[in-house]
C-alpha cells in the first residue's frame, strides 16, 4: 500500500532537493491514497446495493459526528479498511431491509446524541487533548448534532423517512465506535 505514496514521496524530494521532508510527504500521500481507496469501495459498495444517495447521507453524517466525538482508532489500514466496508454495508443493508417508526428513530436519536455527548471526545491513546481542546471539540460536536436533528426533523415532516433513518443509523455507528475506542483506551493505559 505505501508503494505508490513512497514514489510520489521520492519524486517530491528529488524536485525540491530536501530530503527531511521525505516522510512527511510519505505519510500525507499514504493517508490520502488509502482515503481513496477506502472511498473507492465504500461507492463501489453502494452502487452494487442501489443505494448511493443513501450512502452520500450516511457518510456526510456520519464524518459531521465522528470528527468531534472520535472513536477506536484501528493499528492498521487493512483492519481499518476491512470494517468501513463491513460497516457501510450493515448500515445499507439494516436501512433497506429493516425500518423503524418515526418515534422509534427519535427515541434512537434522542439517546445516541446524549451518548455521544457524555462520551466524547473519546481520544487517540497517543494525541491526548487539554481540558480545553475537549470543550471546544464538544461543543462543536452539538452543534453538528443540533444540525443533524434538525434536518432529521424537517425530513421527518417532509415524510422522507429512509434519510431520518439513515442519519440515525450514523449516529448509532458513532456511538458504537466511541463506545468500543473507550473500552479499548481503557484497556490499553491499564495494561501499560
Amino acid at each position: 500500500m505505501k508503494l505508490i505514496p513512497s514514489k510520489i514521496a521520492s519524486y517530491l524530494v528529488k524536485g525540491n532537493n530536501k530530503p527531511e521532508l521525505y516522510s512527511i510527504y510519505e505519510y500525507c500521500f499514504t493517508i490520502c491514497f488509502e482515503t481513496l481507496v477506502t472511498l473507492i469501495f465504500n461507492i463501489c459498495i453502494a452502487f452494487m446495493l442501489d443505494m448511493f444517495w443513501e450512502y452520500v447521507v450516511f457518510i456526510v453524517a456520519f464524518k459531521m459526528i465522528r470528527e468531534y466525538a472520535g472513536g477506536i482508532h484501528l493499528s492498521t489500514f487493512f483492519r481499518c479498511f476491512i470494517s468501513t466496508n463491513l460497516v457501510v454495508v450493515a448500515v445499507l443493508l439494516f436501512n433497506k431491509y429493516l425500518s423503524m417508526s418515526d418515534y422509534q428513530v427519535l427515541f434512537s436519536t434522542v439517546f445516541c446524541s446524549a451518548a455521544v455527548i457524555w462520551i466524547s471526545p473519546v481520544e487517540c491513546t497517543s494525541k491526548k487533548l487539554s481540558k480545553e481542546a475537549k470543550k471546544i471539540i464538544r461543543k462543536k460536536l452539538i452543534r453538528n448534532l443540533m444540525i443533524l436533528i434538525c434536518i432529521q426533523l424537517t425530513f421527518t415532516l417532509m415524510g422522507l423517512s429512509d434519510i431520518v433513518s439513515i442519519i440515525n443509523s450514523s449516529l448509532i455507528v458513532v456511538l458504537l465506535s466511541s463506545t468500543v475506542g473507550l473500552v479499548k483506551n481503557k484497556y490499553e493505559t491499564v495494561a501499560v
